[in-house]
């Protein structure tokens, strides 16, 4: 996490990215770190909570850049996800396991391995 000892080790010159998740970033610590001169500034994609609580003041500090979570968004990016979304959906027609499932947990709770038959690397079917 970024914490203020890990702000404490940078440069004050440093520049803090954060384009993967809020909860990566203590803002407290951060607040602090930019307010005292810890470090020079900031470029937040995510911020801790979403969307920002009106009494947040990163997105009014002026030594930061805020952009509403889309940082990632580019034409490849795009063109990635369309391509595995269309390969999740022939796994789903096939019977396959979808890639990067994510199975809640009280879903995943009542069952067990023994639950699914395994037809191959990565194929599984429910046990009947």
């Amino acid at each position: 996490m970024a914490s203020e000892e890990f702000f404490g080790r940078m440069k004050d010159s440093a520049i803090f990215i954060n384009t993967c998740r809020g909860g990566v970033q203590d803002e407290a610590a951060l607040i602090a770190a930019l307010r005292d001169g810890v470090i020079a500034g900031a470029g937040l994609d995510v911020l801790e909570e979403e969307p920002p609580d009106p009494d947040n003041v990163l997105p009014t500090m002026e030594n930061v850049v805020v952009t509403p979570h889309f940082a990632s968004a580019s034409d490849e990016s795009n063109i990635r996800a369309l391509k595995f979304a269309l390969a999740n959906l022939e796994r789903m027609r096939t019977g396959r396991v979808l890639l990067s499932l994510v199975v809640p947990e009280e879903v995943a709770a009542p069952h067990t391995r023994e639950d699914v038959v395994s037809e191959g690397a990565d194929t599984v079917r429910p046990r009947l």
